[in-house]
């Protein structure tokens, strides 16, 4: 169209420095949208294909003998503050039930350029970051807020998965707008 790659950054190219990954994006669309059963134009272009990522996802957890611990006197949020040291999330007050509520992970490069996204049907999962970063695996570096729980997960995956080694050339750090955006809702 432009004579130019799609939903990569112009400055970044062909040699990405950082890419960083973030969840927790919301958007609401109306329950009774028209839906269609025609494919969409731009299927998997930026947005990637639920498919892929469920059976990506599915590999990941079956090759690492991935365990999904339950209790019956926490529930996952009370579970995800013990782990993390952070506050769930609270569900709005008042939602009409004519809206769906659909979380998007994303990776952006270092000057914030949009390069792909998933939808996250299971919650926050390292294994969604993971299947970005595969993606977009020619950076040196990756940011993350979590980065202290996620590179001990990905040395534990790439033991299992050896096509995932070269992930480990990437060096993982945590963004200075980290600390300023953690401080500015405090």
């Amino acid at each position: 169209m432009c004579k130019e790659e799609p939903f990569t950054c112009p400055a970044c190219s062909p040699d990405m420095l950082a890419v960083s990954v973030d969840g927790n994006r919301k958007h609401y669309r109306f329950k009774n949208a028209a839906r269609s059963e025609e494919q969409a134009i731009f299927d998997g272009v930026f947005i990637a294909r639920d498919e892929d990522i469920s059976r990506f996802v599915d590999y990941i957890h079956t090759t690492t003998k991935h365990v999904i611990l339950q209790t019956l006197i926490m529930s996952p949020e009370e579970v995800f503050v013990e782990d993390s040291g952070r506050q769930p999330e609270r569900p709005p007050k008042y939602q009409p039930a004519s809206l769906m509520r659909r979380e998007v992970e994303l990776a952006v490069c270092r000057h914030g350029v949009l390069l792909s996204a998933l939808n996250m049907y299971r919650g926050e999962i390292f294994a969604y970051s993971l299947y970005l970063r595969q993606k977009l695996a020619s950076s040196m570096f990756f940011c993350m807020d979590v980065t202290c729980k996620y590179w001990p997960y990905l040395q534990r995956v790439t033991k299992s998965c050896p096509e995932l080694q070269h992930l480990l050339d990437m060096k993982p750090f945590l963004s200075v707008f980290m600390p300023k955006r953690i401080s500015s809702n405090v």
